[in-house]
């Protein structure tokens, strides 16, 4: 079988969510005998568009990318966008769009012209959000309710993105209000469009997610809910200081994974003069390291981890905080867990599939800086109550890249299959 991946990232420099995927799902098929490439966006070398390129055994080929993808690729249908005299030199029987941030929306047209199966996954809620994330209209961060309305979004865009601006040009905001408006108007329909005609199958990585997606998008195409799987580790690696509790933190300056809560949560902790325990909190060091928690001898700030280091980075700690405002699965929560990690984390979806409360995890709720205030004391102050969660954790059921992969390839060979096709007719 020839499989066909897009993603907005190279694996080979980007070692983000997604990237990582497309390179686990290339290497694993490419194993057992598929032929795969890779379809990314082409975002610096011009040279690179039409061209085949082997790194590290994957095939890799480019598309253009269009600018302020957030908005213009959901002003018309891809149809519509000018015809790009681009190439794949590479014939799939099956299409997987792990992503297509960045890429020309012509790219769903031309991928549409091979007339093979086309699965979407849905990591997040780019489509219908421009942040991607949908908790920035509402004050306490909720995730925004159906069905979404454009003055509501442009409501939104206009405060978050315009944040510096004064009273004394209300007419520009007036004047990007417009053309926001517009660039707006037409974007459910043109959702809707990309998902009732381009795609045969849709993804998830859990089911609450799933429900969420289509109370926004109101449709019936056929979807899955996969998990996804997470490696065991291969090196073991124990605490360090048994006198101290080690927790870490590695969601960077990120409003999504909750830095302020952890920003003011430790710094009422610390100023109550709890300091039997060390924080390590990785990702955007020069922004976390001005904060006023670098006063503390036990906090030490980390530039965004290198996975091929996880075991050691993640082995480290007793206990992880994730106070997600929004996550659709959460992949981090369990690496950690399956480190035997004691995770601390909110109901986001994906969340209570491995936590069980007070059992192997904790799930603090809104407020969140006073609930995750209050069980911190509780956990520095009775250290059992951490102990009887290790213990617990490791009964955690967690998929396994395996069953991942077997349960993907199970759609595959489903959409692929000579009956599906000529009840689809695809020829």
């Amino acid at each position: 079988m020839k499989i066909l991946y897009l993603s907005h990232g190279d694996p080979d420099t980007d070692f983000s969510g997604v990237p990582l995927i497309a390179k686990q799902y290339i290497n694993y098929f490419s194993k057992i005998g598929h032929e795969c490439a890779l379809l990314l966006p082409n975002l610096n070398d011009q040279n690179k568009i039409n061209s085949k390129i082997n790194s590290n055994k994957i095939i890799k080929f480019y598309w253009p990318t269009i600018n302020e993808w957030r908005l213009k690729a959901f002003e018309k249908k891809p149809n519509e966008f000018k015809n790009i005299n681009n190439q794949i030199y590479f014939k799939p029987d099956i299409i997987h769009i792990l992503d297509w941030v960045n890429f020309s929306p012509s790219i769903l047209q031309n991928l549409k012209n091979f007339n093979v199966p086309i699965i979407r996954h849905l990591y997040n809620f780019e489509d219908f959000c421009y942040f991607t994330r949908p908790i920035y209209f509402y004050k306490n961060h909720d995730p925004c309710k159906a069905p979404l309305s454009t003055e509501n979004c442009l409501t939104c865009i206009i405060k978050n993105e315009d944040i510096k601006v004064t009273d004394k040009i209300k007419s520009f905001i007036s004047n990007k209000k417009n053309k926001l408006r517009r660039k707006l108007k037409n974007r459910k329909n043109i959702i809707k469009d990309h998902f009732d005609n381009y795609y045969d199958h849709l993804i998830f990585p859990s089911r609450s997610f799933a429900d969420f997606f289509y109370d926004h998008y109101k449709g019936s195409k056929p979807y899955s809910v996969i998990n996804h799987g997470i490696d065991r580790p291969k090196n073991k690696n124990k605490s360090f200081d048994k006198n101290k509790i080690n927790i870490i933190f590695c969601g960077g300056t990120e409003l999504a994974k909750g830095w302020f809560v952890i920003e003011n949560t430790f710094r009422k902790i610390l100023e109550e003069n709890f300091k039997n325990f060390n924080l390590r909190i990785y990702g955007d060091k020069k922004f976390t390291a001005k904060s006023s928690l670098s006063n503390y001898e036990n906090i030490s700030f980390y530039e965004k981890y290198n996975p091929n280091e996880i075991d050691k980075i993640f082995g480290w700690a007793d206990i992880a905080i994730a106070p997600f405002f929004f996550e659709t699965y959460s992949r981090i929560v369990r690496e950690f867990m399956i480190r035997g990690v004691v995770p601390i984390s909110t109901n986001a979806f994906g969340i209570p599939d491995v936590i069980d409360d007070n059992v192997n995890g904790f799930i603090i709720n809104k407020p969140l800086e006073i609930n995750l205030y209050n069980l911190l004391k509780k956990l520095l102050t009775d250290k059992n109550i951490l102990e009887n969660a290790k213990i617990n954790i490791k009964d955690t059921l967690i998929t396994s890249p395996e069953d991942e992969l077997h349960d993907i390839f199970k759609i595959y060979q489903k959409l692929t299959s000579p009956s599906f096709n000529k009840k689809n007719k695809i020829t």
